[in-house]
């Protein structure tokens, strides 16, 4: 391999970095191959072990690193019982490396493998996952994080990768096969009974007293959404959402959905007690299993004789198409359903639609919800007539969120998801750069029955 930075894991990318010894063997080898098969893990320490699918053996989220800029190939080989592809969330690849079936390539099939191949263009958090019944896929474990390094290192004492995911285990520690539930499909998605963090319930990571870290946290849940707490840490400051950089600020909640990630940095303190991240959402399902998402813990001697007083600097830009809004052309993107599609839709497990079409996620092509000129700016204000949420990913695009109903949320910021809250509004503004025919779907994966939709850039 002659790249100077190929694909490599980004477990350590400080050599003072430390974990506790169940963190550091959960991520996978140098490697540009991912290989989806049955495994093990204990998700729990001293609990019983799951049989889980993973990109990689005795593994959970193998996590892929580029510089930026760079160009990627990875080949994925298929040994678990469905046919699959991946999709790279929130990265603007071509529409052939895109991995949506029977859109944009066939399933890679047992046995098989495809070369995906793409240029990194935006420096970030991102993360990829199986698009071929995803809420199996998903809920087993097939997922990774792939973060693309900016050109120049920002300055932090350690660079911490944190993937959130939930699991509904059975009484034997076994995840339920109840993935074609008609109740999950049809109101908020498939949720876990067991939250954890790099595939361990509430790790603890250890860091220098006084070092600055840089967490990214992602959000591979099938349907749970988050607001991470970071009250007790004395200094939180956001400077990237969905992989894309913020203006510094200090940290307030933040609601993460399924398919979302954010960059916080921390300051470390010197006291010797583990400072919590918790789970603000007061949500129907939140319980003492899933409300601590992880610790962070100050061990071995200060990296410095007292906290940075400065803030942490603003990321360099990614180099986005801005949308001309007074030129921009409006189209209005309504989500409808539940348990109000009709009695015909409903026995064919089909729940929800947008624009009144109804696609499932492994429907062969159909006629494009909207079509749109290439080059153009555009304005999508899209309307949740359902009282669920709905958090809304358009592929291979990055859009500029105007306005969103959700109190968690800000605006003005770069996404590839946006979250609708129940009969909630979201205007986001984009120009269509990327030709092909793109993915436009909700994020609980048990809402692909029905809530995906094809758009056209041509």
């Amino acid at each position: 391999m002659q790249r100077r930075t190929f694909l490599k894991t980004a477990f350590a990318s400080s050599a003072m970095l430390t974990t506790t010894p169940f963190v550091q063997t959960l991520f996978a080898s140098p490697t540009n191959r991912l290989h989806a098969q049955k495994t093990s893990l204990n998700l729990v320490p001293g609990g019983s072990a799951t049989d889980v699918w993973s990109f990689q053996k005795n593994s959970f989220s193998p996590v892929l690193v580029a510089e930026q800029g760079e160009e990627l190939s990875v080949s994925v080989k298929n040994d678990v019982d469905k046919e699959m592809t991946v999709h790279w969330h929130g990265l603007r690849v071509p529409n052939e490396m895109d991995g949506v079936p029977h859109l944009t390539q066939e399933p890679i099939l047992r046995g098989e493998s495809f070369r995906y191949q793409f240029a990194s263009h935006d420096a970030g958090t991102y993360w990829y996952h199986p698009h071929t019944n995803s809420a199996e896929q998903v809920g087993r474990g097939l997922v990774g994080a792939l973060i693309i390094k900016e050109p120049k290192d920002y300055p932090v004492d350690a660079d911490q990768t944190i993937v959130v995911k939930d699991w509904r285990l059975n009484r034997r520690f076994q995840i339920s096969n109840s993935f074609k539930s008609w109740h999950d499909m049809s109101h908020a998605g498939r949720w876990g009974n067991l939250v954890t963090a790099n595939g361990i319930y509430r790790p603890t990571f250890s860091f220098p007293p006084h070092s600055r870290v840089r967490l990214r946290i992602i959000n591979s849940c099938a349907a749970r959404d988050f607001v991470p707490n970071f009250s007790e840490f004395d200094h939180a400051t956001l400077i990237a959402i969905d992989g894309h950089p913020v203006p510094p600020q200090p940290y307030r909640p933040w609601l993460i959905g399924p398919g979302m990630r954010i960059d916080v940095v921390v300051d470390v303190p010197a006291q010797r007690k583990p400072l919590r991240v918790l789970d603000q959402t007061n949500g129907l399902f939140s319980s003492e299993m899933t409300s601590h998402l992880f610790s962070i813990q100050p061990e071995g001697s200060a990296i410095r004789a007292s906290r940075l007083k400065d803030s942490p600097p603003a990321l360099p830009e990614n180099p986005l198409a801005k949308p001309d809004l007074n030129l921009a052309k409006v189209h209005q993107i309504v989500l409808s359903g539940g348990m109000m599609m009709g009695v015909s839709n409903i026995m064919r497990g089909v729940f929800w639609s947008i624009n009144g079409v109804s696609m499932t996620e492994v429907s062969s092509y159909k006629k494009p919800i909207v079509s749109l000129k290439k080059n153009q700016s555009y304005i999508f204000q899209i309307v949740n007539d359902t009282g669920f949420a709905h958090p809304i990913h358009f592929h291979g695009h990055t859009f500029q969120v105007l306005s969103a109903s959700q109190k968690y949320l800000g605006e003005n910021y770069w996404s590839d998801t946006i979250f609708l809250s129940p009969f909630g509004r979201a205007d986001v503004a984009f120009v269509a750069d990327n030709e092909g025919l793109w993915a436009f779907h909700c994020h609980v994966l048990g809402h692909l029955s029905g809530m995906m939709g094809v758009i056209e850039v041509a």
